[in-house]
């Protein structure tokens, strides 16, 4: 079993990301469904975050060793990226006060803050999404981006490795579709396109910054948060921000170029070395012995 495991990593992750969640999520859908009669509390749903960590963790354990897991812990306490990385962490920020300043530009006043404290309307759902904010930027980026992606780019540029984690990302979401989201098929349609918007440029932030996780987890709950905040000031708000981030992702993979969605800067893949080329293959001698074993 370990053996398969170590010969397929990123299949190992998938399932055990998917297979982690669903199961702690399950509570929420059965209720939803009806098929429970219990309440469960809509914090709960925060657990669903331990997903992708915990299956990055095991993978890595039971694939690599304490090298791997060394690997994994290092993009997460990667803060010395100077001022461009933390530029990047904290854009979100600045993002939500485009939108803010776009709104009068569409002919609409700007929101009340004081929807932000209402008990009826902000109070409670902002909190909950604050708090989803946090836990989903810590517990899904060590997965997506920290083990999933630099092992993707092993085999495809970019562009490809991303657009194919997208799609395993979008999939992840399942359970929040059944209890969380009311979408019908161009809901879908547009969550899927802000999904591969942000995770493009989440692709170029961590080139960028040399394989940071900890800078994507920061930007995945800073974004979390602002979409939460502007979905209880006003869903146009939301909407705004969502749609910038749609234009930056289409400005990444015009400007950043396929190869590492950075430019000159070389895409980051697994162990954490740079690559502007796919990674060959081993060579084996007339002895059946490989010659060199790509890393």
């Amino acid at each position: 079993m370990r053996h398969w495991i170590t010969k397929h990593p990123l299949v190992t992750y998938f399932l055990l990301a998917y297979g982690i969640t669903w199961v702690l999520l399950s509570p929420l859908v059965l209720q939803q469904w009806r098929v429970i009669g219990i309440i469960v509390p809509p914090v709960w749903s925060g657990i669903g975050a331990l997903g992708p960590i915990t299956a990055a963790f095991l993978t890595a354990t039971l694939s690599g060793g304490k090298a791997a897991i060394a690997d994994l812990i290092s993009g997460m306490t990667r803060w010395r990226v100077g001022l461009l990385g933390w530029g990047l962490a904290l854009s979100p920020v600045l993002l939500f006060l485009v939108a803010l300043g776009v709104l009068p530009l569409l002919g609409q006043p700007f929101p009340d803050p004081a929807r932000l404290s209402s008990s009826a309307v902000g109070a409670p759902w902002l909190f909950a999404g604050l708090l989803a904010s946090v836990v989903y930027g810590i517990g899904e980026e060590p997965g997506w981006r920290g083990f999933a992606l630099p092992r993707l780019q092993r085999r495809w540029n970019a562009l490809l490795a991303t657009t194919v984690l997208t799609g395993l990302w979008a999939c992840w979401h399942a359970p929040f579709f059944v209890y969380r989201f009311q979408f019908g098929p161009g809901e879908v349609i547009g969550f899927v396109t802000s999904l591969y918007a942000g995770a493009l440029w989440l692709t170029f932030v961590y080139q960028v910054t040399g394989g940071s996780t900890l800078v994507t987890m920061i930007w995945h709950m800073l974004w979390n948060a602002v979409i939460a905040v502007g979905m209880v000031l006003s869903p146009l708000l939301a909407a705004i921000l969502s749609t910038l981030m749609i234009i930056i992702g289409v400005l990444v993979i015009f400007i950043g170029k396929p190869g590492s969605l950075a430019g000159s800067v070389p895409r980051v893949v697994y162990p954490k070395e740079t690559a502007t080329l796919p990674v060959p293959t081993a060579r084996r001698t007339s002895s059946g012995q490989p010659s060199s074993i790509a890393r």
